[in-house]
């Protein structure tokens, strides 16, 4: 199975681009619609995409409703817990492994593969599904004395997109 790698070097900016693009199509309906950068780029490519990220999952995501595809985002969402990034990116789950499975599952879920392939995968990389991949963390209120509390999960899940570096198969 075959791949292609992009590079995002910054999500905020293709957000950004997103937005001033709807933003002017709004303003201009007279006129032809601007096309966000990150659409115009990935119009071509067959999906679906895999965003894996070092930082939390929502920045990929935030650009899902101009990504031409399903859009499977990965990152390390809460804190680093890890002696260094190899850990750190396991823990998260957006390790190459964790990858594979992300295009796996996708690709099944567009009934491009069957099911079995993706339990296989599991077993072959050595994933353990039943890990407890939620961790809470106890928030305070806002003065010392209240005893109120709310408690917090964070998801750990978790590659890019958009400067094409190709990859052999």
């Amino acid at each position: 199975m075959g791949a292609d790698v992009w590079s995002v070097t910054s999500y905020k900016q293709l957000y950004r681009d997103g937005n001033d693009c709807e933003r002017w199509n709004m303003l201009h309906p007279a006129e032809a619609a601007k096309v966000p950068y990150v659409t115009q780029t990935l119009k071509d490519a067959a999906g679906p995409f895999i965003a894996a990220s070092d930082y939390m999952k929502v920045l990929p995501e935030s650009l899902s409703k101009w990504v031409p595809g399903q859009l499977v985002s990965l990152g390390t969402d809460g804190f680093g817990r890890s002696e260094n990034r190899t850990a750190l990116r396991d823990f998260f789950e957006v390790d190459a492994k964790h990858i594979v499975l992300a295009t796996l599952g996708a690709l099944a879920r567009e009934n491009k593969i069957g099911i079995d392939v993706v339990k296989r995968a599991i077993q072959e990389l050595g994933i353990n599904p039943i890990r407890r991949i939620r961790q809470s963390a106890r928030i305070g209120g806002l003065s010392s004395g209240n005893k109120n509390r709310s408690r917090v999960l964070f998801t750990t899940r978790h590659i890019k997109i958009l400067e094409k570096e190709p990859r052999g198969d």
